[in-house]
């Protein structure tokens, strides 16, 4: 089965958590927050340029950290799916994507989910620096 999605590495996060560290922030779970805030933005832009054929692909893009790790759905004709990706989800870890076996080829033709995480990752430093505040 392929998968189509994107991580927010830890390297990239990283070095923002370091940094807040250093001038006296404890930036676990604000980071974490701010990540999946993030994630959301991502899973609803992806949704909206997905296209729907009969609901199936629509439905199983998701979001998954360490707190929310399950996930099913169903499509236009209640037909129901497993939508877990089957990964071990570190606690600074967020997942967004599908499971289903033509996403990656439908996200190659469409580009529905590398655009919407283009249009989305450029806000993460905000959404971290606004928990802060």
């Amino acid at each position: 089965m392929s998968k189509t999605g994107f991580e927010i590495s830890k390297k990239e996060l990283k070095g923002m958590t370091d940094w807040l560290d250093r001038i006296g922030v404890n930036t676990a779970e604000k980071t974490k927050d701010a990540m999946i805030d993030l994630a959301y933005d991502i899973n609803t832009d992806a949704k909206r340029g997905s296209g729907v054929v009969t609901g199936r692909l629509i439905n199983s893009i998701h979001v998954a950290h360490s707190r929310k790790v399950g996930w099913s759905y169903s499509d236009k004709e209640g037909n129901a799916y497993d939508g877990g990706f089957q990964l071990s989800i570190d606690m600074d870890e967020v997942f967004i994507g599908s499971n289903v076996e033509y996403a990656a080829a439908h996200n190659k033709y469409n580009s529905f989910l590398t655009n919407a995480y283009d249009k989305n990752i450029g806000n993460l430093e905000a959404k971290i620096q606004k928990r802060f505040k």
